[in-house]
């Protein structure tokens, strides 16, 4: 039976005392384009087995800095989902979540995409997921949430500016 438990988790934001209003309205500037296209592009990835959409999402995952290792931890995860994938499936899901990603600005692609992919490990791991090496899916997803946090200090800093990450 496929994983799909991903498809009702949400994703959101909490502040502590400890974060200034000013970096609060500038990360939330980033953060409502990213979670409003992660809540988009969940809903319509709902149905799709976690394997097809883990390697539909390849692609936009693998556009972070390759020497943050994000990417060698999710190819691990990637070729074991590869293994039981449906490769039709695959291009559909592709399609779709090329669909809703296409006009965002490549920080917004990567945030959105590593979000939903570090839900889909978490689910994978907690439903018991047959094709994953445990200790794999966690790494990976880890990985994923440790590179969103990297991107968010980038927007705080603004190396990110603002105009890279609104809607194109």
């Amino acid at each position: 039976m496929p994983d799909t438990t991903w498809t009702h988790w949400t994703t959101f934001v909490e502040w502590t005392a400890e974060v200034a209003p000013a970096v609060q309205a500038r990360l939330m500037a980033f953060l409502d384009v990213v979670l409003n296209q992660l809540a988009a592009l969940a809903a319509r990835c709902d149905g799709g087995d976690s394997v097809e959409v883990i390697i539909a999402l390849a692609d936009y995952v693998q556009q972070l800095d390759p020497a943050s290792g994000v990417n060698e931890r999710v190819a691990v995860v990637w070729e074991q989902a590869m293994a039981v994938a449906n490769e039709e499936q695959v291009h559909t899901w592709t399609a779709i979540i090329s669909e809703v990603l296409e006009t965002d600005a490549q920080p917004i692609q990567w945030a959105t995409s590593a979000l939903l992919l570090e839900r889909i490990l978490r689910a994978a791991l907690a439903s018991g997921a047959a094709w994953g090496d445990p200790e794999g899916l966690v790494t990976a997803a880890d990985s994923l949430e440790a590179g969103v946090r990297h991107l968010l200090v980038d927007v705080v800093r603004e190396r990110i500016p603002a105009n890279a990450y609104q809607r194109m």
